[in-house]
């Protein structure tokens, strides 16, 4: 199961309709399920076993604690998702690989050791080849070990090694026989500590940054600076943004919208633009749709609650006026009986 608190990090922001409608078993059921978050990417036990094991504490039968989980799920204050495979099935997150020695500090391979590998090493011969057809030279014996030791010490697969030298390439402005395998080998283990070490897992991290490239340029487009180099500090602001975030473009342009018509004078400000996707980003929202129903239903909370304060002050108005009007009636038969006992 996943799970969500859609009201941003450390806080849990109840709107005045949903507290209308709640009951204590309904607010117990929200504290719990607030305890127990971690994070929208942590696992969670299905559904139904929380509310089996929260059943005697809470002095609830499990189908009640459900229906009051369902409720908070249903007006948006938590995001509660089944996975689709397995209806409610519980799936713990691996565990971490240890981290890779760094390449300055492990052990080398001899010679012998080296050709014992690569004959031994299903596919990894043609590896080696295409390697060096792809930086158009051959190869040390340097760093032919260096290719070694990402398929022997890392386990990483020749799909994986293919595919990394072509991103290396791609992604470096220098000339191809200015890339070095030392280069590479760095990349390798960096990603290989930072948990990227299947082929599925750096074809995404590929697509990701593609992606975050593309909407920084569409980005900066919009904002009329694609002719120029970004400062520093607009550099820090679209990494964290389209790379750390993964933000899509859409989502940074509804933001740029915001801040437009947020900020004095209609100005572009990177500092109140970043807290607008800060938010959005700690709420767990990532879509332009999850995004625009935020959105919608914090406009809809913020008139509901101007009409609930505004008929809480008519009703207090009301009351104060009858009120007074009963107290200046009653000194009004006071006086009067004063006044009759005098004559």
């Amino acid at each position: 199961m996943e799970l969500r608190i859609n009201y941003g990090c450390g806080t849990v922001t109840l709107p005045d309709s949903c507290l209308v409608q709640s009951d204590p078993l309904k607010l117990a059921v929200l504290v719990k399920l607030c305890v127990i978050y971690k994070g929208p990417d942590v696992g969670y036990p299905s559904l139904d076993e929380l509310c089996s094991g929260w059943a005697a504490e809470l002095g609830a039968e499990p189908a009640d604690i459900k229906a009051a989980a369902e409720f908070w799920n249903n007006n948006g204050t938590v995001s509660i998702k089944r996975p689709a495979a397995s209806e409610d099935a519980y799936v713990p997150p691996p565990p971490p690989k240890e981290k890779a020695i760094a390449p300055d500090r492990r052990a080398s391979y001899s010679g012998e050791e080296m050709a014992d590998i690569i004959e031994n090493t299903e596919g990894l011969s043609a590896v080696i080849d295409e390697c060096q057809n792809l930086l158009s030279r051959v190869f040390t014996p340097t760093e032919v070990m260096t290719l070694i030791s990402m398929s022997d010490y890392l386990k990483l697969t020749n799909d994986y090694i293919l595919t990394l030298v072509n991103y290396c390439i791609n992604e470096t402005s220098s000339k191809k026989d200015r890339i070095g395998m030392r280069y590479i080998e760095r990349t390798a283990y960096n990603l290989y500590d930072e948990g990227i070490y299947t082929t599925e897992a750096l074809d995404m991290m590929i697509k990701q940054r593609a992606d975050a490239a593309d909407s920084e340029k569409r980005f900066r487009r919009k904002l009329g600076i694609d002719g120029r180099e970004a400062t520093k500090k607009e550099k820090s602001y679209f990494k964290t943004w389209f790379e750390d975030w993964a933000f899509p473009y859409d989502v940074a342009e509804q933001a740029y919208e915001v801040t437009i018509d947020g900020t004095r004078n209609h100005q572009m400000s990177y500092e109140y633009m970043n807290k607008v996707l800060q938010n959005w980003h700690d709420a767990g929202y990532q879509t332009l749709d999850e995004v625009t129903r935020a959105l919608e239903r914090y406009k809809t909370e913020k008139e509901q609650a101007a009409e609930i304060k505004s008929a809480g002050k008519r009703s207090f108005d009301t009351d104060e006026f009858f009120e007074l009007a009963l107290k200046r009636s009653y000194e009004k038969i006071e006086n009067s009986r004063s006044d009759g006992g005098k004559k």
